[in-house]
């Protein structure tokens, strides 16, 4: 750390993070000063399920920050604390509405609930020594922490709003899971229970569990999900019917009607402790409900989970093991050694800071407790402690230099109540560089991943070519593993999604009644009306916000396809197929694929392939199937291609073979273009491969014969570790490079 701070202030233009990021942590020296694999806390404000600019961290900037870190090798921690004020959101719930999960699935990071992390084990150094000491929390675990909490929040969740999230909450439960075991008849797998459910939330977005029922019976299915849901839903019956007592002991009763207890078992032991702390809980509602009973069953579940979530559970003290004190407690304790942590101005003396509805001078003529006297209060314990050991003990202070994100520390101003003439001293002793008898440790690799060797496929489709072009051996994962990420947190339509239903409005235009229309009110409304079509046979009539967004959004771009569509139906373009199917023997694989849609000039006889691209911004061909040679790289020869007299390589093969494919029906000359459908409806129309030509061609097909041959003899090495994190599916499966972190033995 610089012993003066460093402030860098920068304007953003628009929600350009990165950049800005990324240079500022240079520019304050943090690559420098914080080693490649040290953990990072960010600790963001979180108050809300959803983002509120001027009072929380946006999104946007958090994962900024998180990609830069991660990027650079960093193990990132992202952390914050239930809120004590005046919301009533937990932080796993914000964690969830804000988007945070899904941002740490995706680049890695680890998110905590600092309000129920809690110490098991202490480092002590001795000398040169290291010992692990085991300690005991006097006050208890909370309840929240327990298992049982778990599925009472989740069962109460699902009785209030049947959201599809309450849903996955409560089809994650243990003790739900064990119940699905023993209820149906025959086996259950939990593993096909689980992949169901995520696959049904993938393709669907239910919005709750009537939805997901409706889902689940689709053909295709697994049978466990619909089992499971049914299960779930029947739960949720038992849960509206009667009081409050009776649906709290009706359904636990059902749940675990087929667990036994084993006192000797310290987990039966446990679970025991906490449906005892639950009963007296719900027979405490269930007394004042006699007095309050116009509250509703939702209020009373939700008070009831509150009590149980107040009360904790004491455990024996292990043998040894060192017992932690609140600060308020230690006056009461006699050891006469006696080690206190944590001494940081902000901790000790603890202090209200900007209230705004009791600030310091209104709790002073309340006569509420104030940041005085809590001052007093705490210089009294510090000098009872100090006191009490000045003859036959000791009293060690210790307080952080630095916190988990390297932000300097203060230590408490009550060291510095001191005489006048020790000041000086006691200040440059507080304020010294720390003793640095150890260095950090850096980041090491605990074992390296060894994927399974798998027979290379027969087929691979024609995207399967950029795959393996853009990295053989996530190509390896992918298309022979069939390796696939999964998105517990999915909440909107992926770029798959959106451009599935926008192609399958598209192909309608193959209709006998339109392909020879060029009227743009009747093509809008046809595509409108078969895409609204689709998106009720695949996610119902119920949709959530971001659906919504999206499929007006999608709407927006078809309603403009139409008004292209009937200019190039007017020039003459007519539609000769859509989605056709085509196969390429090619070094020894057969190279698969769907052509989106194949058109003829009616006066020319002119014939050109069009593929549809729903991407935010409309892109050329050219720059999408070739791009510049990388200074760092040595790709094959067959990989490389001369154009306007520079060197470039292949990206993508999808045109050209497509090209190739129908050349036989066709001819050679056949046309190749994209049909954008960008985020701007304005940029929607064709962009053709101009100045294409046989030599491209033949260049193309050199490459997809190397890619087969490569592919067939089992060539998947080196990676590229190059793919940018936010584009890599597998990331989270590799830290500090993909070849260091993958044993794979390359075939002689």
């Amino acid at each position: 750390m610089t012993k003066n701070p460093i402030v860098v202030l920068k304007h953003l233009e628009g929600a350009a993070y990165g950049p800005v990021i990324e240079e500022t942590l240079e520019q304050v020296g943090f690559f420098k000063t914080v080693p490649p694999g040290a953990r990072v806390f960010l600790k963001p404000n979180l108050t809300f399920p959803e983002f509120r600019p001027g009072v929380m961290t946006s999104l946007d900037c958090l994962r900024a920050v998180t990609a830069c870190l991660t990027g650079h090798g960093y193990k990132v921690i992202i952390g914050e604390a239930d809120s004590g004020g005046y919301n009533r959101f937990s932080i796993d719930e914000v964690f969830k509405g804000m988007g945070i999960d899904k941002l740490a699935a995706e680049t890695g990071a680890e998110i905590v609930n600092v309000s129920f992390t809690e110490p098991e084990w202490i480092e002590v150094r001795a000398g040169w020594r290291r010992l692990r000491v085991p300690v005991f929390n006097p006050e208890g675990r909370s309840r929240r922490q327990e298992g049982l909490y778990q599925l009472l929040a989740a069962l109460a969740a699902l009785m209030r709003d049947p959201v599809f999230a309450a849903v996955e909450a409560l089809a994650r439960c243990p003790d739900f899971i064990a119940y699905l075991r023993q209820s149906v008849a025959g086996a259950f797998s939990v593993a096909h229970w689980l992949d169901g459910l995520d696959q049904l939330h993938a393709r669907h977005l239910p919005v709750d569990l009537t939805d997901a029922l409706k889902y689940a019976a689709n053909p295709g299915s697994r049978p466990e999900v619909a089992t499971g849901l049914a299960a779930m839903s029947r739960l949720r019956d038992m849960l509206r019917q009667g009081t409050f007592g009776q649906s709290a002991s009706a359904v636990l009763a059902e749940i675990y009607r087929e667990r036994k207890i084993d006192l000797k078992v310290e987990d039966d032991l446990h679970f025991e402790s906490a449906a005892v702390a639950w009963s007296e809980g719900v027979r405490a509602c269930v007394q004042a409900q006699e007095r309050f009973d116009e509250l509703p069953v939702t209020d009373w579940w939700e008070l009831a989970l509150q009590l149980f979530a107040d009360s904790v559970r004491t455990d024996e003290k292990p043998p040894g093991a060192l017992e932690l004190q609140g600060w308020l407690e230690l006056a009461w304790e006699n050891a006469p050694h006696l080690v206190v942590g944590g001494l940081n101005d902000g901790r000790v003396p603890d202090a209200v800071v900007g209230d705004p509805f009791l600030p310091e001078s209104l709790r002073a003529r309340l006569g509420l407790k104030t940041n005085a006297a809590r001052l007093a209060r705490d210089a009294y314990l510090l000098q009872a402690l100090a006191s009490s050991r000045e003859t036959g003990g000791r009293l060690d202070l210790v307080f952080g230099k630095t916190s988990l994100a390297g932000e300097p520390l203060r230590p408490s101003r009550l060291l510095l109540h001191c005489a006048d003439p020790v000041l000086p001293e006691r200040v440059a002793f507080l304020f010294r560089s720390p003793d640095k008898n150890d260095q950090a440790v850096a980041w090491t690799r605990a074992w390296q991943l060894k994927p399974r060797r798998e027979s290379p496929p027969p087929r691979v489709a024609v995207t399967g070519l950029k795959a393996w072009l853009a990295c053989p051996f996530r190509f390896y994962l992918g298309q022979v593993l069939r390796m696939r990420a999964v998105d517990p947190a999915k909440n909107e339509l992926d770029a798959l999604d959106f451009g599935t239903l926008c192609h399958g409005a598209l192909e309608g235009l193959a209709d006998t009644a339109m392909h020879d229309c060029a009227d743009e009110a009747t093509l809008r409304n046809f595509l409108l009306s078969e895409f609204d079509r689709r998106v009720r046979d695949r996610y119902g009539v119920n949709l959530s916000l971001p659906l919504l967004v999206q499929t007006e959004s999608a709407r927006q771009r078809l309603a403009k396809a139409a008004e292209v569509q009937a200019r190039e139906r007017t020039e003459g373009w007519v539609i000769v197929a859509v989605e056709k199917k085509i196969e390429i023997a090619c070094g020894g694989i057969v190279i698969s694929g769907r052509i989106d849609r194949i058109e003829r000039h009616e006066r020319t006889g002119q014939v050109r392939v069009l593929d549809y691209k729903t991407s935010d911004s409309a892109i050329p061909p050219r720059d999408v199937h070739l791009r510049s040679l990388r200074s760092d790289e040595a790709p094959p020869d067959w990989t490389r291609v001369e154009v306007d007299g520079r060197e470039r390589v292949w990206a993508d093969l999808q045109l050209p073979l497509y090209r190739h494919a129908l050349a036989a029906e066709f001819g050679p000359d056949v046309i190749c273009a994209y049909f954008n459908l960008p985020k701007a409806a304005g940029e929607t129309g064709l962009i053709l491969w101009e100045g294409f030509s046989l030599e491209l061609q033949e260049s193309a097909m050199r490459c997809a014969k190397g890619i087969c041959e490569s592919i067939k003899d089992g060539v998947f090495w080196p990676p590229n570790e190059k793919v940018k994190p936010e584009f890599d599916d597998f990331a989270p499966l590799f830290q500090h490079g993909v070849a260091a972190g993958v044993e794979w033995e390359v075939a002689r």
